[in-house]
């Protein structure tokens, strides 16, 4: 009877929820958040990155202006070889966070992978704007991108 109790206390307003059709808010927002992403860091951490866009995708349905999780899940998809999705991920990132400089760090060489090389300079240039400047030294070095 106490387990039957327990269920009700602590499912029925989460199905309640679900039924209906409302968003999370507040703090179980946050903790489904938190969760998904911490889930989702450990399978980056294991090289295991379709199981980890499982779980950031889970975190940004739950919150859609997490643009950490985006930059992440971009992570994931460019250790993949998908530099498409890997560039949409830190472009959202830095629709939400403009000033994210390792977002444009990152799409920067996810360009590179794709060998636009004037994007990429031009994204480690904004990086670089923004406080990281080791990405456009090593390309200025390299002779991909100009002073």
């Amino acid at each position: 009877m106490r387990r039957l109790i327990t269920v009700f206390i602590y499912f029925l307003p989460a199905a309640a929820i679900l039924l209906h059709g409302c968003t999370f808010q507040g703090p179980v927002k946050e903790i489904i958040t938190e969760k998904s992403i911490a889930r989702a860091n450990t399978y980056m951490q294991e090289g295991n990155y379709e199981d980890a866009i499982t779980y950031y995708t889970k975190a940004l349905k739950v919150n859609p202006k997490d643009a950490i999780a985006y930059n992440n899940r971009g992570l994931a998809w460019g250790e993949k070889g998908d530099y498409d999705n890997a560039i949409a991920d830190f472009t959202k990132a830095v629709e939400i966070d403009p000033q994210f400089a390792d977002a444009y760090k990152n799409r920067g060489i996810a360009y590179y992978d794709k060998k636009d090389y004037d994007r990429t300079c031009s994204d480690f240039q904004k990086s670089c704007d923004l406080g990281y400047c080791k990405r456009l030294d090593w390309a200025i070095k390299e002779g991909i991108c100009n002073k």
